[in-house]
């Protein structure tokens, strides 16, 4: 069973309680990454998916990005992404990165 959302599902049981770490949600994909890496972490409406370990890199290479681009942990910036699968992989890496960001409603389109 899933928990699904705007067309973005997280399998459950999640492997990891935040409430019990303490940690942060970049954290927690990381130990994630590191213990169960090819457990599922998230799920497409249209089946995609994305193991902790391919979601662990995709955000360090997109923080890496934003920190090329010379954003700077405590900046903030508005994020506009109209899919809701993009929109989540972008708060997590501007999260891994220390960046604040305030989303901006867009229209949504087909996965």
């Amino acid at each position: 069973m899933s928990y699904s959302a705007d067309a973005v599902s997280v399998p459950s049981p999640c492997p990891f309680n935040l409430a019990q770490t303490r940690m942060n949600i970049t954290t927690s994909i990381r130990t994630a990454a590191q213990t169960r890496p090819d457990a599922l972490a998230l799920i497409r409406a249209d089946g995609l998916t994305l193991t902790y370990h391919e979601l662990d890199r995709t955000l360090d290479v997109i923080a890496a990005r934003l920190s090329a681009a010379g954003l700077q942990p405590r900046d903030v910036v508005l994020v506009g992404v109209a899919r809701p699968y993009r929109h989540l992989i972008l708060a997590l890496a501007l999260a891994r990165a220390g960046i604040t960001f305030a989303p901006l409603a867009l229209p949504t389109t087909s996965a």
